[in-house]
């Protein structure tokens, strides 16, 4: 499936932590995919991990919202295209999610209660809502099995 900012890119932007870019492939690669985002006219230090890193923080801070505003009319409608549309890896990294919410039951209800308010089809008006919440209940069912 096809991110629709072009794979690895949104990844990248998505970054929580230093540790979770350098996951992410060789720094020269994550250096050229940034630039490609931000375009190839602006200046960039991102000659180490942590000046990479602090640039996709600035960028995402002060930068990235309306490029997503161009994909996505509201929160609700971005959690819904996750849920539904993306399976695997993908799904997992683009909600958020890591290892730490299959070993903790209560930070998986956390997890899933705060992405059922947006959702919920008697608060949300997106068509695909109650698929969305079939398919969040489906990840929270194997994130509690999954408890150790």
């Amino acid at each position: 499936m096809k991110l629709f900012i072009g794979g690895i890119k949104l990844y990248i932007l998505e970054v929580k932590s230093l540790e979770d870019l350098k996951l992410l492939g060789k720094h020269r690669d994550l250096v050229t995919q940034f630039k490609e985002i931000i375009g190839k006219g602006e200046k960039v230090n991102t000659k180490s991990w942590q000046n990479l890193y602090a640039s996709i923080c600035y960028y995402n801070n002060n930068i990235k919202k309306p490029i997503i505003d161009q994909y996505f009319i509201s929160k609700e409608a971005e959690v819904i295209f996750y849920l539904v549309e993306l399976s695997g890896e993908s799904r997992l990294k683009m909600l958020g999610l890591t290892k730490s919410y299959y070993l903790s039951k209560a930070k998986a209800t956390k997890w899933r209660n705060s992405i059922l308010k947006l959702i919920h089809p008697d608060k949300c008006l997106h068509q695909r809502s109650n698929e969305a919440t079939i398919k969040l209940n489906s990840i929270y069912k194997e994130m509690i099995g999954n408890e150790k």
